[in-house]
């Protein structure tokens, strides 16, 4: 999945063309899906995890119709709501140009692949922070523990804000190392295609419709699992 400076960047791109009133909240909910610090995420599932098959070949989704079937009321204007849906379309995106357009499905689950994709993470930190002119400052939204999104997991938001300070610390630079995987010009082209299909899907619901299909995201996986 994307990173959360990632998911930051996005969000500042989206803010340019999407009338946002709360930046804070949008932000948060831009990374409220990964705000999960001591729980099996596999379990608790904040990514809407759906697994299906279709003519004997098997998918995967981050299903963004089914969170949005559960929080329609929120949606498109609470913007802790609409920062989660774009969440799990802008990962959705991200596997696809992962696994079709970088061809890396025959390396999923491999801990090298990840650690390699962490490890280009690390470096393109610096270099996007400094891009798109980031800010460590989002903090804690009003009422948040009251707020319906926690129904799908009591989320560690402060400890995961805090855990985000090391994404903004002196050492996450660049220093001259190239990402092996996921480099600065495919970073460029995946938050590209990120905007384009979060703009559409925005624009059609706020005409009550969908821009994208139940499963038009899904990628096939090799099995079940």
């Amino acid at each position: 999945m994307a990173s959360r400076i990632m998911h930051l960047c996005l969000a500042e791109e989206l803010e340019k063309v999407i009338k946002i009133r709360n930046r804070n909240n949008f932000r948060i909910g831009h990374i409220l899906p990964d705000a999960v610090m001591t729980a099996d995420k596999k379990q608790v599932n904040t990514h809407f995890i759906r697994n299906f098959e279709e003519k004997g070949r098997y998918y995967k989704i981050f299903d963004h119709y089914g969170f949005y079937d559960r929080f329609k009321a929120f949606l498109p204007d609470d913007e802790i709501f609409l920062g989660y849906y774009f969440h799990l379309i802008e990962d959705n995106i991200f596997r696809r140009v992962l696994y079709t357009d970088l061809k890396m499905m025959n390396r999923r689950g491999d801990s090298k692949f990840l650690k390699e994709l962490y490890s280009d993470y690390g470096l393109l930190n610096g270099v996007l922070i400094e891009k798109y002119s980031l800010k460590n400052d989002l903090d804690l939204p009003n009422a948040f523990m009251d707020c319906k999104i926690n129904d799908i997991y009591n989320f560690e938001l402060i400890e995961f804000l805090k855990d985000m300070d090391k994404d903004f610390c002196d050492d996450a630079c660049y220093k001259g190392e190239t990402p092996k995987i996921f480099t600065e010009s495919i970073t460029d082209s995946y938050f590209k295609q990120c905007v384009d299909v979060c703009l559409a899907e925005y624009e059609c619901l706020l005409k009550g419709k969908r821009y994208l299909s139940e499963n038009e995201l899904a990628f096939e996986i090799n099995s079940r699992s």
